[in-house]
This record gives C-alpha cells, structure tokens and sequence, in this order.
C-alpha cells in the first residue's frame, strides 16, 4: 500500500476562505491520493510568530498563506525559498501586472503569489 504524503497549510483566512481552500484541497487529494493536506488556522500576528520558531526548529508548514510584509523577516531568517523553481514563465506571466503586480519579489527572486490585493487583514 502506498502511503501519502502530508502537506501542512496555514492560513489566517476568513472561515468562508478556510472552507473553500479546503475543498480544493480535497478536491487536488482525490486527483493525486499521494497527497493529503492538513490546514490550519492562526491570526496573522500568531501565524508569523509561530512559522519562524516552528521553521527554525525545522518543523514547520511546508505553506503559509499570509501578508506580503512576513517576507523580509521570512527571507532574512532563511525560513522561506524562492517559487520561480516551482512555476514556469508562461504561469508567471499570467498573474496580474497591471496597476501593480501580484507576484511579491524580494531581493531578486519570487517569495509570494497574491490571490489578493488590499488591506483585508
């Protein structure tokens, strides 16, 4: 029997936000049953704290959903990699540019694509 792998998300969406990422979830599982996800949910100031002890200590979230402004504290504790390895330039290009762009670049390389735009938080 073939195990899966357990991919762990967190977020500090809204429950209506949580509820809809979990259906896609469930839904990408059902496609590839080598995968499972488990998502859980922090307020935003608990989220950064907990993501740079528990990444320190090696344990944790393979993602993080969450505010553009956790990145330079992210990149400069080395707690986060790039995504341009992950995406292809054809996806890339296909994300907004335009009045501003959606892809967050920190000194040279790609730590973030925004699903969103504002002060939502």
């Amino acid at each position: 029997m073939r195990t899966s792998e357990k991919i762990v998300v967190w977020s500090s969406m809204r429950p209506v936000e949580r509820a809809l990422l979990d259906t896609l979830l469930h839904e990408f599982s059902t496609s590839y049953p080598q995968y499972r996800f488990v998502q859980l949910f922090y307020a935003p100031e608990e989220a950064r704290t907990n993501f740079i002890i528990s990444s320190l200590a090696g344990k944790g979230p393979a993602l993080i959903h969450g505010a553009n402004d956790n990145i330079g504290p992210f990149v400069e504790l080395d707690v986060i990699q790039p995504l341009e390895a992950f995406f292809s330039k054809t996806e890339l290009d296909s994300f907004l540019d335009s009045p501003f762009p959606a892809n967050t670049y920190f000194k040279g390389h790609l730590f973030q694509i925004a699903d969103r735009v504002g002060n939502h938080l």
